[in-house]
């Protein structure tokens, strides 16, 4: 304002100004005081004098609030917009101008403040920032005050230097935060938000819970349903009165069911309400009308028998479809063959479970999986196959149900004819499948003729069920609480608990594609998988909901904090035949817990990577004062955890021979899978250059490879050519962001890479500090993506400069391998050639399978061990020199 008043004032200013001139400056200046204090001044000269006082005045309540985070955003924000409102201002008028701002008091201090800041704001000292980080670790698995007060004691005397080194005011705050709260992750977190399908159920039971019961059927608008010659599902609906509920579920299929050919048969059991005069208005509707009432199951029959749809869907009267339903129990039962029959997630009026499929008890009885439970917990959101699933929404094929007999009027009017029915599809070597992505809302009992009656029914029918599957029912497991959690999973497979930070979104980086691999693979394999996120256990889709899709139980949780690993497993004491852990801390963790509650699993540690030798790789960088006998011992403290698996895998034959050296047993190499896929465009079709990586702290690899490459490489490069340079994947760091130009393209998260490898003719790993293997680059290779990558990079995957990639042991020879890879035709083919035989020879899928099998003790028979037989052999402990 000082500087702005003084030009305004000035008898020296400068007479060519013209008034377009002076209006366009003064107009500049607002937008610059709105920008700086959110205000709106007037230029007129009666309200300077008040405006300047309220600019004082705010200027000082926040230099009494702000500290030194806020100083250097405003004065940051402050400096763009006067950057800004200078470029706007001629050439001729800058001239005559600068002579006054310049040497303006108000800028001059300001410019002192700016170096100041720039000060204030160098980097950490890195042997600081790393010695917090190894507290970090040493306190992440506790969960009560004394043991952060255990572990502080246990550091201070294992290591009195790493612990006096992260000293400082910031980590006295932390390390009070996780006294205070020692089970919740320290920082802040949103609630998760509620997935689609939740907010359609509480729509749905919300309009259901405020919406009055018609009273005249005349005054219902009507209902015209689709007409197909050869509908793909037909639905079958047995009523009997109650018309306000077909009405309404009849509604729910018009309004619901989109992209099927359908058509809806109600078969009427002599209704003496309104029931009739409903179904005569409505538009395409089959209707079987009976005389009396001969009950849901011959009523079912008889619809069956007059259907010419593809599949038969069963529904109750009383239910109501969401929007996804038949999709997904179509989708599901034209899958795989071996599905006889699908059926869903059941919700009550009151929001609760009804059932998420069913078990059968060897004593006949029955039990709905989850009733009155929270119909959207983990444990009933993923697919899997089930003693049988009610008839209330049954999707079966037309032609297999005539041949099974349909339902056995042995039951009639009803009741167990459904558990009968998917006990004869499971004696045809047929699985029974539950989807939860097909949901209904049921009222129970809403079409019975009363609840008393459709409970002595159920007594009685159970006697004539155990008597027709006796000897299939000794099979079966008796009823009791503590086997509830066995019996949910028809399929009687052995079980895997795969821990690890989160979610294993391939987005991510960083390790999460290959533990994304490794979780599928098992599934395939076998295994019926749940997945526990112990450090971040939000939802993260879509790849939670494609695990849960595939069969595997994700356990997530909204509110931000952590899961309680101890008391899950102390709910599923002795449940699972394997227990994989993922990550150090994690193994540090977790390990004392599974022996605890889960005594005879098989604990496999996946050696993800070896974080201590990533982190001394850092520190060295960094120019970190260490010793290396400091460096040996944090590779012993890590070590140290992986001795006490009964198994491990690691990612490369390197890493596994410096497991084997602190005492690994029985280590098997896993490490990437992956298809050749390479892209059609050519080497002239092509453009850019590309780097992949998620970036989700600071510091971490990818950020300080990208920050490298920008600033000591990249201008080598614009010397000799001029491309772009596309950043892909998960960003959190603001020093990668701030690197956004013309030339550096940020484009974050995308859902699909290979339309980023289809047009870069380049990718780029230079990767200074890492462990591991780096998916990156092989996922490149795959699809035909030459590389330039650093020795540490070439190492880790065993390729050689010049024929699977190209090697820049610094700055300037990475600048010239780029260089020439980009304008050099012939290498480019050479090196794309090469890397695609690499893949080919070192992610095959048979080794990966062959490393799962066996480190999970998966004992092949021969015909499997001959069709799936490693390319080459696996490393165990001992084998390499």
């Amino acid at each position: 304002m000082r500087v702005i008043a003084k030009w305004r004032s000035s008898s020296t200013s400068p007479a060519p100004l013209r008034d377009e001139s002076r209006a366009r400056c003064r107009r500049l200046c607002i937008r610059l005081l709105k920008r700086m204090y959110g205000l709106r001044p007037r230029v007129s000269a009666g309200c300077t004098t008040r405006h300047r006082r309220r600019l004082l005045s705010r200027r000082r309540a926040d230099g009494l609030r702000s500290n030194a985070r806020v100083i250097r955003s405003s004065v940051r924000t402050f400096l763009a917009a006067a950057a800004f409102a200078w470029s706007k201002v001629p050439e001729r008028e800058r001239r005559a101008l600068r002579p006054l701002l310049w040497g303006a008091p108000g800028l001059q201090r300001l410019r002192r403040l700016s170096k100041d800041m720039l000060w204030s704001t160098q980097p950490e000292d890195p042997t600081r920032r790393q010695a917090r980080m190894w507290v970090s670790d040493a306190l992440y698995g506790e969960r009560t005050r004394g043991g952060v007060l255990w572990g502080l004691l246990m550091l201070a005397i294992r290591e009195p230097g790493t612990l006096a080194r992260a000293a400082s005011a910031d980590a006295a705050k932390t390390l009070v935060r996780k006294f205070l709260t020692p089970d919740g992750v320290v920082g802040s977190h949103d609630h998760a938000q509620p997935t689609e399908l939740e907010l359609e159920v509480r729509a749905v039971l919300a309009r259901l819970s405020q919406s009055s019961d018609p009273v005249d059927v005349d005054r219902l608008d009507r209902l015209a349903l689709p007409q197909f010659d050869h509908p793909d599902i037909s639905f079958v609906i047995p009523v009997w009165n109650h018309w306000r509920y077909t009405y309404a579920c009849l509604a729910a299929i018009a309004r619901c069911v989109r992209g099927t050919s359908y058509e809806a048969i109600v078969v009427d059991n002599g209704s003496s309400d309104e029931t009739p005069h409903l179904l005569a208005r409505i538009g395409n509707l089959r209707v079987v009308r009976n005389d009396s009432n001969i009950g849901f199951l011959r009523a079912s029959n008889q619809g069956a028998a007059a259907a010419r749809g593809r599949h038969l869907l069963f529904l109750n009267n009383d239910t109501q479809l969401l929007s996804g339903t038949v999709r997904a129990l179509l989708s599901t039962i034209d899958s795989d063959p071996t599905i006889g029959a699908v059926g869903g997630r059941m919700i009550f009026l009151n929001g609760r479970l009804q059932e998420a499929g069913s078990i059968v008890w060897n004593d006949g009885s029955c039990l709905g999986y989850g009733r009155n439970d929270d119909p959207f917990d983990p444990q009933y959101s993923y697919v899997r196959a089930v003693d049988y699933c009610s008839a209330a929404m049954l999707l079966t094929p037309r032609e297999l149900f005539q041949r099974a007999g349909g339902f056995d009027e042995r039951y009639a009017p009803a009741y167990y004819e459904d558990s009968d029915y998917c006990m004869t599809l499971r004696a045809m070597g047929l699985r029974v499948i539950y989807q939860p992505a097909a949901v209904v809302i049921h009222r129970e009992f809403g079409s019975s003729p009363r609840a008393e009656a459709a409970l002595e029914a159920q007594t009685r029918n159970r006697s004539h069920f155990v008597e027709k599957w006796a000897s299939a029912l000794g099979g079966q497991p008796a009823p009791s609480p503590l086997a509830v959690l066995r019996a949910r999973d028809a399929s009687h497979r052995r079980r895997l608990l795969f821990i690890d930070d989160r979610v294993p979104d391939p987005r991510l980086g960083t390790g999460y594609p290959r533990a994304n691999s490794m979780v599928t693979s098992l599934q395939e394999l076998g295994w019926s998988i749940t997945l526990f996120p112990l450090l971040h256990p939000e939802r993260l889709d879509p790849t939670t909901r494609d695990l849960e899709q595939r069969g595997v139980e994700v356990i997530t949780r909204g509110d931000g904090r952590r899961l309680d690993l101890k008391d899950f497993l102390e709910q599923r004491r002795d449940l699972y035949d394997v227990v994989l852990i993922s990550r150090p801390h994690n193994m540090k963790e977790a390990l004392p817990i599974v022996r605890r509650f889960a005594p005879r699993a098989r604990v496999v540690y996946d050696a993800e990577a070896i974080f201590a030798e990533r982190e001394l790789r850092l520190l060295r960088l960094q120019g970190g004062a260490f010793n290396e006998r400091f460096a040996q011992a944090r590779i012993r403290l890590e070590g140290s955890l992986v001795g006490q698996a009964d198994a491990i895998t690691a990612v490369s034959a390197h890493e596994a021979k410096i497991l084997e050296q602190f005492g690994a047993r029985r280590t098997y190499v896993v490490g990437h899978s992956l298809d050749l896929r390479p892209t059609a465009p050519g080497y002239d079709e092509r453009a850019g250059l590309l780097f992949v990586g998620g970036i989700l702290d600071s510091p971490s690899p990818n950020e300080d490879a990208l920050l490298y490459f920008a600033r000591e490489v990249l201008p080598l490069v614009r010397r000799q050519l001029r491309c772009s340079l596309f950043v892909v994947g998960t960003n959190r760091s603001e020093r990668v962001a701030a690197l956004k130009s013309d030339d550096i393209r940020v484009v974050g998260r995308v859902d699909d890479l290979e339309p980023w490898y289809s047009r870069a003719r380049v990718f780029v790993a230079p990767t200074r500090y890492a462990a591991g293997l780096p998916m990156k680059l092989h996922e490149a290779a795959s699809v035909g993506l030459p590389s330039v990558v650093t020795p540490l990079i070439a190492s880790q995957v065993g390729w050689s400069d010049g024929r699977e990639v190209v090697v820049g042991r610094d700055a300037a020879e990475f600048a010239r391998g780029l260089v020439a890879l980009y304008s050099d035709r012939g290498l480019w083919e050479r090196i794309r050639a090469g890397a695609l035989n690499a893949v080919q020879r070192d992610c095959a899928r048979q080794t990966f399978l062959a490393g799962l099998r066996a480190a999970t003790g998966m004992h092949l028979d021969a015909a499997d061990a001959t069709a799936d037989a490693p390319a080459a052999p696996l490393y165990r402990a001992g084998s390499l020199n």
